[in-house]
C-alpha cells in the first residue's frame, strides 16, 4: 500500500504542478489577447488599400519633385538648343497641339501610370488625356487622375499605335506629353 500511496501522491503533485501551469498560460493567452486586440485597434480597419495607393502616390510625387530639383541643379550646357521651341503663331492649332505642356519624369515600376511636369500652375486638370510623344511619334495615351500645383499623375491607357495595353518600356522618362485636341 505504500507504494500505491506513493503513486497517488506524485499523481496529486503532478495535477497541482498542471493547473499552476494551465493558469499561467491562461494568464499568457489573455496578455496576448489583449496585445492582439491592442494592435488591431492601431491600425485602420477601412480603406487601407486606399491608403496606401496615396501614399504610393505622394511618394511618387515627392520623388517627381526631387527629380525637377537636381534638374534644376544641374548646370545646362550653353550649345544646347536642341530641345528649344519654335516660335510660330499663336493662331496655328495644329502647332499648338504638338507643343509639349510637360514631359514624363517617373514612371511607376508596374507601368500603370507616370508622373508628368504638367500641373495646375500650368493649366493640367483632372480628366485631361494627354498624347504622350518621342521624336514626333505617338507612344501612348494617358488620362490625369491626380493634380499638384507642378505635377499630374497621369493613369496610362494604352498605346496609341499597337492599341494593346502598355509594358512598362512604351514610355520612357523625357517623352513628351501633349493636349489632345
Amino acid at each position: 500500500m505504500d507504494v500505491l500511496s506513493q503513486q497517488v501522491n506524485e499523481t496529486n503533485a503532478a495535477r497541482e504542478r498542471s493547473e499552476i501551469e494551465i493558469t499561467r498560460l491562461n494568464e499568457a493567452n489573455r496578455d496576448f489577447q489583449r496585445r492582439v486586440n491592442s494592435l488591431k485597434a492601431s491600425i485602420p480597419p477601412q480603406n487601407w488599400r486606399e491608403q496606401l495607393n496615396q501614399l504610393q502616390s505622394r511618394a511618387l510625387e515627392l520623388e517627381a519633385e526631387n527629380t525637377t530639383l537636381k534638374k534644376s541643379l544641374t548646370p545646362k550646357p550653353q550649345a544646347s538648343t536642341a530641345r528649344e521651341r519654335p516660335t510660330r503663331p499663336a493662331q496655328n492649332p495644329v502647332f499648338q497641339s504638338l507643343a509639349p505642356v510637360g514631359e514624363v519624369i517617373r514612371i511607376r515600376p508596374d507601368g500603370s501610370f507616370a508622373i508628368i511636369s504638367y500641373g495646375r500652375k500650368l493649366g493640367a486638370a483632372e480628366g485631361q488625356t494627354l498624347t504622350i510623344r518621342r521624336n514626333q511619334q505617338n507612344i501612348a495615351l494617358v488620362n490625369l487622375t491626380q493634380i499638384t500645383n507642378d505635377f499630374s499623375i497621369a493613369q496610362i491607357l494604352s498605346s496609341t499605335n499597337t492599341g494593346k495595353s502598355l509594358s512598362v518600356p512604351d514610355i520612357q522618362i523625357g517623352d513628351t506629353a501633349h493636349l489632345e485636341l
